[in-house]
């Protein structure tokens, strides 16, 4: 289908509606655009708006919260990276402390959506909440390295890194710090989560695991469990909950054998833990 008479440049899917996709292309005959489909490209949305007039290289859609989009523009003059929170209406720049060189890559962790990893012409960029900040993330790579694309492996949880003439390279992605907040946790809502036990948990022996936690006031909550790739398979608690100790009783017969993470949210901060399930 002819979006704007322009090559397309790239295409993503949202994980969680497969009929939300969106598409880039480049600046050719006229301007490069961003477009949107949310019924399997019957019709198309230009989300274009003040984007940059630059080539849009890449699209990444939080494998969590489809309305979470970044996209990629290369070239020279302008921000590179561009964040939506409402699925593409509007458009916030999140690369002014990226440098200013032509950039190819954005990738999303699907177990923690908050990092968000970025490939240029000097190499790769982490941001751990959201793309508020960014630091350098080159450790291991050759010196010179021009990153053309980055895929997250969520099997072994690395980020892999294809570079332009200088080969594919692996990293462990980072993973989350107990507590995750926007701002210094001065005035935060305490709050602890355990290690469930027993750890690993046995399929064979029909084993259940405990999670439990601890408020220091009520809070509203919400507790649940990931897979490897960052999807939810089980929601374990949701709501308000009273100060205390709690603990929840999980029945793990229905999963597969392996690593699973559980994430206790209270508010905007976070707590996770991994588990495993065996055989």
């Amino acid at each position: 289908r002819v979006l704007d008479g322009n090559p397309m440049l790239c295409l993503a899917m949202s994980a969680t509606n497969t009929d939300t996709v969106f598409a880039s292309t480049a600046p050719v005959t006229n301007s490069a655009r961003v477009f949107r489909t949310l019924n399997g490209g019957l019709t198309w949305e230009d989300l274009t708006m003040d984007l940059p007039d630059r080539y849009p290289m890449d699209i990444a859609v939080d494998p969590t919260n489809s309305r979470n989009v970044y996209v990629v523009f290369s070239g020279f003059g302008t921000s590179h990276l561009f964040k939506s929170n409402d699925a593409g209406w509007s458009w916030i720049d999140i690369g002014a402390d990226l440098p200013d060189v032509p950039s190819s890559a954005v990738t999303v962790d699907p177990l923690f959506p908050e990092h968000i990893y970025f490939g240029n012409d000097l190499g790769v960029y982490v941001s751990v909440n959201g793309g508020g900040t960014w630091q350098e993330w080159r450790e291991g790579l050759p010196t010179a390295v021009l990153v053309m694309d980055l895929t997250i492996s969520p099997r072994n949880r690395k980020l892999r890194v294809a570079t332009h003439g200088n080969g594919v390279w692996e990293r462990a992605l980072l993973e989350a710090p107990d507590v995750s907040v926007d701002e210094p946790p001065q005035n935060v809502v305490s709050f602890r989560l355990e290690q469930n036990y027993p750890n690993p948990f046995s399929l064979q022996r029909r084993e259940m695991t405990t999670i439990a936690y601890e408020l220091k006031i009520a809070s509203d909550v919400q507790l649940a469990l990931y897979n490897v790739m960052g999807q939810e398979v089980a929601r374990l608690q949701e709501g308000m909950v009273s100060a205390g100790r709690h603990a929840i009783r999980f029945d793990g017969n229905k999963l597969a054998a392996g690593a699973y993470f559980y994430r206790l949210r209270v508010g905007g901060i976070m707590q996770t833990k991994k588990m495993l399930v065996v055989e």
